[in-house]
């Protein structure tokens, strides 16, 4: 199936909103982080629980209202490639994506420049003090270590070794404790 991606919005760091349309029809999507382990999913006012949720190299695994699926995924500049259950999309962007994360949310840690994500050196739930070094991005040959700046709980890394991020891509979402 040949999809296209009509908007895409992030509203914080734990909330995203989507408007797809495939096979002439469109799909409005809302995911809300619930808490570390679960996400509210609304797809057309219908309401989903998803838990046990694992991102793995291209794969997505998830129990949705109790029940496992897997989907694989490929992202490219200008597609997502999604092959779930026995589908293949294939979404391509008209314009660009609008992402509103605010700069100033001290309970997300972003990407500062482009690279490769060297070390990873915290796990969801760990408490973090100030001044822990958390990740270690390498760009054009230097390392940056990037710490905490409060202490504070991880609730999500959404990275791990040998990623590539861009900047401004959100790396760690926390909590105050």
């Amino acid at each position: 199936m040949t999809s296209s991606c009509l908007s895409l919005r992030v509203n914080s760091s734990s909330c995203f909103k989507a408007t797809l349309g495939f096979n002439s029809e469109i799909y409005n999507l809302e995911a809300i982080l619930v808490n570390v382990a679960s996400w509210q999913i609304i797809t057309n006012n219908c309401e989903h629980n998803a838990t046990d949720i694992t991102i793995e190299n291209n794969s997505l695994s998830m129990k949705i209202d109790g029940e496992f699926t897997k989907a694989y995924f490929h992202i490219t500049e200008t597609n997502c490639f999604l092959t779930f259950a026995k589908y293949d999309f294939n979404f391509t962007t008209r314009g660009h994506y609008s992402i509103g994360i605010n700069e100033h949310d001290e309970n997300i840690i972003t990407s500062p420049m482009s690279g490769v994500i060297r070390q990873v050196n915290a796990q969801n739930g760990d408490k973090v003090k100030t001044g822990t070094v958390v990740i270690v991005l390498e760009a054009m040959k230097m390392e940056h270590s990037i710490s905490i700046g409060k202490t504070k709980t991880i609730n999500a890394i959404t990275c791990k070794v040998g990623d590539f991020v861009s900047t401004g891509q959100v790396l760690i979402n926390m909590s105050e404790d």
